[in-house]
């Protein structure tokens, strides 16, 4: 005993035990949750992106429609001016005069439909010769007393178009005038290349 006291002295260090620190765990819910909001946030993405995505289809496809909507109008519209056109053509009281080029213009030749009853002329531009820039077809309703220009034939407008009634004209003629006098009504015989007399006057 006195031993172990002797061994035992002030001088001899005592180690203070200190209680052992428990490491905190994350809980595995945290961890669950964690991975849950990452997912979530991605498939939010992912669907916000889809969502994105068929709008603007759906846009693509509303302005596909509406066209085709305006275009089914304006077909429509056409289709309602091409009957109109074929009834006023095949009405009995409707008469047909071919206009061909003389010396001049060898290869003219236009179509007028001239409807009496109804006072409606149309005219078709079948073929016109080349012009130099300077210059233009015109058509006139000769009257008893003057000419009428009646508008500019241009081979570009190769479709049948209505040109202005004319009462009690005498017959149609097609002349060569330049540009610049486009509008004036006065037709020279010497630029004539083609006319015809109009039936109900002769």
């Amino acid at each position: 005993m006195d031993d172990i006291q002797l061994e035992i002295s002030d001088e001899t260090p005592v180690v203070q035990m200190s209680p052992r620190i428990k490491q905190k765990r994350t809980p595995w819910f945290s961890i669950a949750a964690s991975i849950a909001a990452l997912i979530f946030a991605g498939s939010s993405f992912l669907l916000y992106e889809q969502n994105m995505s068929l709008n603007t289809e759906n846009q693509v496809v509303v302005d596909e429609i509406f066209d085709l909507r305006s275009d089914i109008e304006e077909n429509n519209h056409r289709l309602e001016n091409v009957m109109l056109q074929f009834m006023k053509l095949n009405n009995p009281e409707t008469e047909k005069y071919v206009l061909r080029g003389n010396s001049r213009a060898k290869n003219l030749k236009t179509v007028a439909y001239i409807n009496a009853v109804d006072k409606t002329s149309m005219i078709d531009v079948v073929s016109l010769p080349r012009l130099p820039e300077n210059q233009t077809y015109q058509i006139w309703a000769e009257l008893q007393d003057r000419m009428v220009n009646l508008g500019i034939l241009d081979e570009s407008e190769r479709k049948l178009k209505t040109i202005p009634y004319m009462e009690n004209a005498l017959g149609l003629s097609i002349t060569i005038e330049p540009k610049s006098g486009s509008q004036i009504n006065k037709a020279h015989a010497e630029n004539s290349v083609a006319e015809i007399i109009l039936k109900n006057n002769q």
